[in-house]
């Protein structure tokens, strides 16, 4: 998401496009910010979200994420 941040999404879509097509890809970003999002819909197959904010949503009409899954195990604690 840095690298977005400075405005290097042309130069991301090129790594990602040299990337083999046969690959595990995982994203993992504290910040989902719209260009996050989309370098998410572009970049992964069959994308979940994993959050433990279920307040977020997605937008699949504009090709994002597929679904928002918060385990129902999860506890937030804090030290």
């Amino acid at each position: 998401d840095r690298l977005l941040e400075m405005g290097f999404t042309e130069e991301v879509e090129e790594v990602v496009k040299m990337c083999p097509v046969n690959r595990q890809t995982m994203l993992f970003s504290a910040t989902m910010t719209h260009d996050v999002d989309k370098l998410a819909g572009y970049s992964l197959k069959r994308p979940v979200r994993i959050t433990a904010d279920g307040s977020i949503r997605t937008d699949e009409n504009e090709g994002s994420l597929n679904k928002v899954a918060v385990p129902s195990t999860l506890q937030q604690e804090f030290i």
